[in-house]
């Protein structure tokens, strides 16, 4: 169940962080099945367990996933205040940086501010990739 974040008008979409699916929700009925050996042990379990399995990873953790998935490796992330972010990365034998600026808008909550910053740096990483890939195979 992902929900399509909600930026304030003037702010372009960018891809949101990946939230947990439905693994929350059935580990959790299965323990409080096991804790209480009643279905309604069972129905508050899933509900809790749903609840925590659908949060988003944090920034830091969903960006190396997914720069590990293009076969970026993250050597360090950096958060530069509230609104931005930088990467380094290693990339053929070589170290780069990616850094994205969030257009400050008060308005904004922290899990806005995190899944643009994701989806912005995703935005980046598959264009460096494309970049690096024509200098390689011109």
């Amino acid at each position: 169940m992902n929900e399509t974040p909600k930026y304030p008008n003037g702010i372009e979409y960018r891809q949101p962080r990946p939230r947990g699916t439905m693994a929350g929700a059935i580990l959790g009925s299965l323990l409080g099945y096991a804790l209480t050996q009643n279905s309604g042990g069972t129905v508050a379990g899933g509900v809790v367990g749903g609840a925590f399995g659908n949060q988003p990873l944090s920034l830091h953790q969903a960006l190396r996933q997914k720069f590990n998935e293009k076969g970026l490796q993250i050597i360090n992330f950096y958060r530069l205040g509230r609104f931005a972010a930088k990467v380094l990365f290693l990339y053929q034998e070589k170290y780069w940086t990616l850094e994205s600026h969030v257009p400050q808008f008060p308005e904004m909550e922290i899990e806005q501010i995190e899944d643009w910053l994701y989806g912005d740096l995703v935005e980046q990483s598959e264009n460096f990739l494309n970049q690096a890939d024509l200098r390689l195979h011109p």
